[in-house]
């Protein structure tokens, strides 16, 4: 189990300047979003790569929890860019 930190997500948007609709949605790190963008520019056998991906890194790394591609992203936003590039 990862100590616990901060995250990126846990910055309250009042710390942001007041943002477009667009902006916002652009700074999202909610996993459904990261995603759907991700995913968006890909071609579809990508995104079944992917998804292959994301599924065998959730059962290595999550214990008996929710191991969908949201849950193993949002272990990787929680987790900050230096535990995150230990783990991949």
């Amino acid at each position: 189990m990862l100590p616990a930190v901060a995250s990126a997500s846990a910055v309250s948007s009042s710390a942001l300047p007041v943002l477009t609709t667009t902006a916002q949605k652009a700074a999202s790190t909610e996993p459904a979003e990261l995603l759907r963008r991700w995913f968006s520019g890909l071609s579809p056998a990508s995104v079944r790569k992917y998804r292959l991906a994301l599924r065998s890194f959730a059962d290595w790394s999550i214990h008996e929890q929710d191991r969908s591609a949201e849950a193993v992203m949002r272990l990787l936003i929680d987790a900050g860019p230096a535990r995150t590039h230990a783990m991949l």
